[in-house]
């Protein structure tokens, strides 16, 4: 009787688990820039000057919305199959 040992994980499965470790990170910075980004949106309305307020809710609402892009472009493509 002989024993057998698991294989060992293929070269490409570290590359991916490394590649979405990597995508995490960058989500959770992105969903972050996002949460601030909602924050200033609230807390611009109490304290700026009207004229001002359409100015900084562009910038914010650009902000949010390429946090957004960013997102589904990491998580849309997957890293193609090695070997």
């Amino acid at each position: 009787m002989q024993l057998r040992l698991a294989s060992a994980p293929e070269a490409g499965d570290a590359g991916r688990c490394g590649m979405n470790l990597i995508r995490t990170i960058m989500s959770i910075f992105l969903l972050l820039l996002l949460a601030v980004s909602v924050a200033g949106w609230l807390w611009a309305e109490q304290g700026m000057k009207p004229e001002l307020l359409a100015g900084g809710r562009l910038v914010l609402a650009a902000c949010g919305l390429s946090a957004l892009l960013a997102l589904w472009l990491i998580w849309r493509f997957r890293q193609p199959d090695v070997g």
